[in-house]
């Protein structure tokens, strides 16, 4: 390709400073759509040098100074010492020494509005044009403007005082559009240059610490003609000699046009710094500071009451009169315009209605401010920038950063349509994490917007702005307009561009505004009420949460009280420690009901949890959901809301051996996390077990609540010292013949340790109670609550000491509001102390003596949980008892279990895997840790040093973000892993399809920007107790097997085979009614399931973009031979760990290398192709489709070209020589080699099917009478070191192959159908009776089981992707 005219001048300046044109594979080129540009002069892999400039070529305030000495300077900025060394090297002419390299420098920028405003007027000038220039670019420019003002004069002042530079006859008379010209060409064509080896900008990172060298401005020569492209990432790096140098960062054919990306900011930021304006830019926002900063400053000036004072000549000093005041009127003066936590500090009082209230956020901005302020700026300089506080400083309260200002409540939709003026880093990341929070519809998650007001207001700027859009695209495009307000043709189009792309976003915002409110954001509302609540604390024996974040929780506890060490061992979270026999759920519908054995045989007791919602459950509630729920309504609906919120938890106990004693102190607390209150109700004077207990509330986004404790009344007290209540009460022992209870003040973010506070009070108590009696009484007596109630408490616990046998409910009920807190009420200790002397003085000792205390409370719900309501015990039996024969019934149908030929046992286990999998199902909320300075390539010369060192980085901790997720292990994995996930949703979605559905949106929920979704979700201090600190942080560059697109693609099986059945049955089908329609809807309703597709469809592409950018493989760079570069390696390696992979320690190439290429990664990458493809199909993008076709087709014909290995059969990962630099393959026969044929690449009529089933069956690779191996037998690594992958038998891996098996190889003719039908029954036989032998030996589903003995091994109970033993059993495949 022959290069523009032009250039050869500059490349020979360049050589001569060292550049050679090895330096480059990029060449000059005029493009039809772009102009000047860079085109590839040959083919360019990802990873590869775009161009490699010399120290010499590249032109920093050091260099100029070499030639222009003034450039140094004291006061003169970079920006100002560039511009000055172009206005004195173009004035030298062709003495100059950039005389080359400035010929290249366009003679104008009037694409520039702050060029156009210095030739036309100024400030003058923008404002003429008011009408027709965004708000925030106005802004911009006008600083601009400011900036050039400021430099022009500097310049003049150095060109006076220096003899040699006034005596440059242009220089002599510079005027400020001269200057424009210099401080543009520098504006638009610098770069930043950071002295150490850089990856790609990322717009996460967070702002580099104060020992970090600082970024250095310079001019790039060449480097400066490529032109800019959103769609791409840069990489750069500078090296030990001082040359800069750029790498691609995706493929390029020889012809195509190379871009880099000059920063990922909007089309306002993008036409002020560099004169152009992108079409369809990605980060295109709208900025609407303006008017928040009008709506700040009204509410500031709304008080009622201000204050006028004077100081006279002689000292004495009056107050004065503000209003009219009438006789007998209280006369007020306003001590200070502050919110009342300032007011209470300073005066001792809080004022009703105070007008100056604010939402303060300090804490969780406060590090962002003051990171600010650090580097010199003013944080209401910050807000400026943003337009949130246009003149407003006050609004920035003290020196510490922390921020507040009235209405904030405004902030969070604003900042989806924010625009970012700067490129501060710690700016950017602000206002990207709440542009995601408010796009996803989780603005209530952080912070309460149910202001009606507020919305109205939005909607009322929203569509003003719109008008205003289009009023300015009119005027544009009216050329007399044009002319009079001398508007260049290319600077009219690029505004007209701005207001196209912002019209676009405007629209989507009012559609927003305009839509109702769903208070659980992607869930649909069919399905709100029955998924609201569940056991959504997976990580506890039994605990129950809401899916809203920040509110209430509750947990079950229980100790041993045959001796005082119970307290040193209080079951509560999941522990393998605990060595329980055996625990799990045995039932669990997802929605309504559940069902737990817990086998304690240390404690000699065997527990049964129930979960159940008595008002959802059976067809009644069915009908009732039905009638209630539309594609309209929402939560506000107060019966719908306290039928979602009502539920019960039912314990019972019992002896495991009769022979041996055994006495439990049953607790159960109820934790709140949010904002609101939960208070003792204790409605009658309380005379044994039998007497109601329990507490009211008010929990902010569920509203009121009342929460009760009943036990059964043949329940009996734990065995006791004292022979009489006489004798006890005269020891002054509590009694412990009733619910004991304790209110405790946990600090905030704490609750979660719950255990904690209640053994430490207990230990306390029963120290001072055997010091003081100096009596060996029994653990019964002395372990007991106090009946304490700490001022604000947060968590309440419920005690009571109880032997074998044993039945107590609680009874959550979400009540109607009115009067559960009375206006005047006596304080929780002043009822406290009213129970214990009514006990005491045996108040109520008669049956039917049971007084109200007369506190004000409202009495319970009698029509609920009377004998005759559905709470009441006789009604719960009956539903508990139709509960469980109703998930019998529909599970032997689901997974057509009737008509099989299946044993008790294979049932039996089949339910406790389905049930234990959704029983693990969590609601997560927190915060999450993430690396912000990392290597994104880890494709330098420094690779090995990287790896022998381990990844460490810098971190910043996210905004909190929500999860609904199941997880792989209770008591060892209590929290998201997505390469499990993705397992986990085969099994869910069987079951209940649109439970499932709302996972995996909770998931994609969770990908930022780029496509990247974290490979662990550790949401928070109580999941990152769990978790060692080495594995806390989350990597933006590392992957985790795409298992979530799996799922998907299983959806979508299901939707066409629902589609086909209909269209069979001319148009019409047997559409699922009663409860099972809130389990179907999303494949019954074509409407619904359109609009799930197309929320999820961008979603993976981006996904599928982010692979292909980071986990790329090099095709060309050692000699390899390929149909397409369609080739990927994990990031992430050590010596002897891929965690991204998966397969931890599964053998890979030793040493790590960027040379090698991963056969499983390349498997996953045409599953998800494949599914894309899919989800564009049903969508009518046929081009997508071929698009995805396409690519599936390249990778997969790069599976045979680059991974197969002839010498060893078999398909192998791929690296290089050390010595020679020549491919290799690394062939270790496991998992990894299987992938090929799990997702279905290999043709049944390939003679390479046969050499993977010989290895599949021969029992010196991978056959065991147990299952598949993860790694061969014969192989060198076989059972070494961590043996994690390196032999054990895993359930996922085995399914995969037994689905690929049963679905295609042993259906689809060729000559391998046959064996492949033999070593399906045989292998599915093989992992079914070890599975099954291996739960009834022990109890469990294991993570992984031996080879050599079947044995379970790791963590257990093992519910994540072991649980797909059931549709094996079941043979429901993919």
């Amino acid at each position: 390709m022959a290069s523009a005219g032009g250039y050869d001048s500059l490349l020979q300046w360049m050589a001569a400073r060292g550049f050679s044109a090895e330096h480059t594979p990029l060449q000059p080129h005029t493009f039809a759509d772009t102009g000047r540009g860079m085109a590839a002069a040959r083919a360019i892999q990802p990873g590869e040098p775009l161009i490699r400039l010399p120290k010499r070529v590249v032109i920093t305030r050091s260099l100029a100074a070499q030639s222009v000495p003034e450039c140094t300077l004291p006061g003169l900025s970079e920006h100002q010492a560039l511009a000055l060394l172009l206005l004195v090297e173009r004035a030298r002419g062709a003495a100059s020494g950039y005389a080359d390299y400035i010929a290249t420098i366009p003679p104008a920028f009037d694409g520039m509005p702050a060029v156009a405003a210095v030739g036309s007027g100024g400030t003058e000038w923008l404002d003429g044009i008011a009408a027709v220039i965004p708000r925030e670019l106005d802004g911009m420019v006008r600083r601009q403007l400011f900036e050039i003002a400021r430099g022009c004069e500097a310049a003049k002042s150095i060109i006076s005082s220096s003899t040699a530079l006034a005596a440059l006859p242009d220089l002599a008379s510079l005027d400020i559009e001269q200057y424009g010209w210099a401080w543009a060409a520098v504006n638009s064509r610098c770069i930043s240059v950071v002295n150490k080896p850089a990856g790609p900008s990322r717009s996460r990172s967070r702002p580099a610490a104060a020992s970090t060298p600082r970024a250095t401005m310079a001019l790039a020569p060449y480097l400066d003609l490529l032109n800019h492209s959103s769609t791409v990432t840069t990489s750069n790096a500078v090296h030990p000699d001082g040359a800069v140098s750029f790498l691609a960062t995706r493929h390029y054919a020889a012809g195509d046009q190379v871009f880099i990306q000059y920063h990922p900011k909007p089309s306002s930021y993008i036409l002020a710094e560099y004169g152009f304006v992108e079409p369809g830019n990605p980060h295109e926002v709208v900025d609407l500071g303006g008017e928040v900063g009008e709506l700040v400053q009204a509410a500031a000036g709304d008080g009622t009451v201000t204050t006028s004072n004077a100081v006279h000549p002689d000292g004495a000093v009056s107050f004065l009169a503000t209003r009219h005041y009438a006789a007998g009127e209280q006369v007020f003066i306003q001590y200070h315009p502050k919110p009342s936590p300032y007011i209470l500090a300073e005066y001792g009082f809080v004022e009703p209605g105070n007008p100056h209230e604010v939402v303060d956020l300090g804490g969780e901005v406060s590090e962002l401010v003051q990171a600010a302020t650090r580097d010199g700026w003013n944080a209401a300089e910050w807000l400026r920038d943003y337009g949130i506080a246009s003149a407003t400083d006050d609004m920035v309260a003290e020196a510490d950063g922390s921020l507040s200002f009235p209405l904030l409540v405004a902030l969070p939709p604003l900042l989806r349509l924010q625009c970012a003026t700067t490129s501060r880093p710690e700016k950017q990341q602000f206002l990207e994490q709440w542009s995601r929070i408010v796009s996803s519809g989780r603005v209530e998650d952080h912070i309460p917007a149910h202001n009606d007001a507020i919305r109205s207001w939005l909607q009322s700027v929203v569509a003003a702005r719109q008008a205003a859009a289009r009023d300015a695209q009119q005027l544009l495009d009216d050329e007399s307009y044009r002319a009079q307000k001398r508007l260049s043709q290319s600077l009219a189009h690029s505004l007209r561009l701005i207001w196209e792309q912002q019209i676009t976003i405007l629209n989507k915002a009012a559609d927003a505004l305009n839509a109702p409110d769903q208070q659980l954001g992607m869930c649909p509302v069919a399905s709100n009420a029955s998924l609201l609540w569940g056991t959504y604390r997976p990580g506890l024996y039994l605990g129950t949460r809401p899916r809203t974040p920040a509110t209430l929780a509750t947990g079950l506890m229980w100790v041993d009280l045959r001796g005082y060490n119970g307290l040193r061992n209080v079951r509560h979270t999941c522990d393998m420690g605990d060595k329980l026999s055996s625990y799990g759920f045995l039932m669990h519908d997802g929605r309504t009901h559940g069902a737990q054995e817990i086998v304690d045989t240390t404690n000699n007791v065997r527990l049964t949890t129930q979960f159940l919602k008595p008002l959802l459950a059976g067809e009644q509630g069915a009908e009732f959901l039905k009638q209630q729920c539309s594609i309209n309504a929402t939560m506000d609906d107060e019966e719908l809301a306290h039928a979602a919120g009502t539920w019960v938890v039912r314990v019972t106990g019992e002896h495991i051996n009769k022979k041996r004693p055994a006495a439990l102190s049953l607790v159960y607390y109820l934790a709140l996390e949010g904002i609101g209150r939960i208070d003792l109700d204790m409605p009658y004077a309380i005379k044994n077990l039998s007497t109601p207990i329990g507490a009211v509330g008010t929990v902010d986004r569920l509203g009121q609540f009342r929460f009760t404790v009943r036990n059964h009344p043949r329940n009996k007290p734990a065995p006791s010292f004292f022979k009489s209540e006489s004798e006890r009460i005269e020891a002054g022992i509590e009694s412990i013949n009733r619910v004991r209870y304790m209110g405790s003040s946990a600090p905030h973010g704490k609750t979660w340790k719950a255990a904690d506070i209640f053994a430490e009070e207990q230990f306390a108590q029963a120290r001072s109670t055997l010091q003081k009696h100096q009596k060996q009484f029994k653990p019964a007596d002395i372990i007991g609550l106090d009946g304490s109630i700490a001022q604000e408490s947060n968590v309440l616990f419920f005690q009571q000491n109880l032997e074998p046998p044993f039945a107590v409910d609680f009874i959550f009920e979400t009540t109607s509001s009115d009067s559960v807190f009375p206006k005047q009420q006596s304080s929780a200790n002043e009822r406290a102390k009213k129970a214990r002397e009514a006990i005491k003085s045996r108040i109520a000792a008669d049956e039917n003596d049971v007084k109200p205390i007369k506190d004000g409370y409202a009495k319970p719900l009698s029509h609920l949980s009377g004998a005759k309501g559905p709470l009441g015990r006789s009604a719960l039996d009956s539903t508990f008892v139709k509960a469980g024969q109703s998930f019998e019934d529909r599970f032997m149908r689901v997974f057509n279990l009737t008509d099989k030929n299946v044993t008790s046992d294979e049932i039996h286990v089949a339910k406790a895997a389905m049930s234990g999998v959704i029983g693990g199902i969590g609601s997560f909320y927190g915060d999450q840790i993430i690396a912000s300075d990392i290597n994104d390539d880890e494709d330098d010369s420094k690779f090995q040093s990287l790896i022998d060192a381990g990844s460490t980085s810098d971190t910043y901790r996210t905004l909190p973000q929500s999860l609904f997720s199941a997880v792989p292990s209770r008591p060892f994995f209590p929290r998201g892993f997505l390469w499990d996930e993705g397992y986990h949703q085969l099994i869910i979605g069987a079951w209940d399809n649109d439970l499932s559905i709302e996972i995996l949106k909770s998931w994609y929920n969770l990908m930022d920007e780029d496509g990247w979704i974290p490979r662990e979700l550790i949401l928070g201090d109580e999941a990152r107790n769990k978790v060692p600190e080495e594995f806390r942080t989350q990597f933006p560059n590392y992957a985790n097997p795409p298992t979530l697109a799996m799922a998907l693609q299983t959806y979508i099986d299901r939707l066409k085979n629902k589609r086909e059945a209909r269209a069979a049955n001319n148009g019409t089908d047997e559409s699922s009614t009663g409860f099972e329609s809130l389990r179907t809807a999303m494949l019954d309703d074509d409407a619904q399931a359109e609009e799930f597709l197309r929320w999820i469809y961008p979603r993976l592409r981006r996904q599928m973009q982010w692979f292909r950018h980071t986990q790329y493989g090099e095709v060309r760079r050692w000699g390899r031979a390929a149909r397409s570069n369609e080739a990927f390696r994990w990031r992430g390696r050590t010596v002897n760990h891929t965690l991204t992979s998966g397969f931890d320690d599964f053998p890979r190439a030793d040493p790590p290398s960027v040379a090698e290429l991963h056969v499983d990664l390349h498997c996953w990458m045409a599953m998800l192709s494949r599914a894309l493809g899919d989800v564009a199909t049903l969508l009518g993008d046929e081009d997508a489709s071929i698009e995805y076709s396409d690519l599936y087709s390249g990778i997969v014909d790069n599976l045979d070209a680059l991974h197969w290995s002839e010498a060893d059969r078999s398909y192998c990962d791929v690296t290089a020589d050390d010595r020679s630099g020549h491919s290799r393959f690394v062939c270790h026969r496991g998992y990894v080699t299987l992938f090929p044929l799990i997702h279905r690449l290999i043709p049944p009529s390939s003679t390479r099917l046969r050499y993977l089933l010989s290895v599949i069956r021969d029992t010196k690779h991978l056959w065991s009478p147990y299952g598949l191996r993860s790694l061969s037998a014969s192989d060198d690594l076989y059972g070494t070191d961590e043996n994690y992958w390196r032999g054990p038998i895993w359930i996922n891996i085995n399914y995969l192959v037994l689905a690929a098996l049963h679905n295609h190889y042993a259906v689809v003719p060729g000559p391998m159908q046959k064996p492949a039908k033999i070593i399906y029954q045989q292998l599915r036989r093989n992992v079914i009776d070890n599975v099954i032998k291996q739960y009834k030996d022990t109890g469990f589903l294991w993570e992984q089981y031996s080879p050599a003995t079947g044995k379970g091994m790791k963590a257990h109970p093992f519910t994540g992707w072991t649980s797909l033993i059931a549709l094996i059993i079941a043979e429901k495949y993919p």
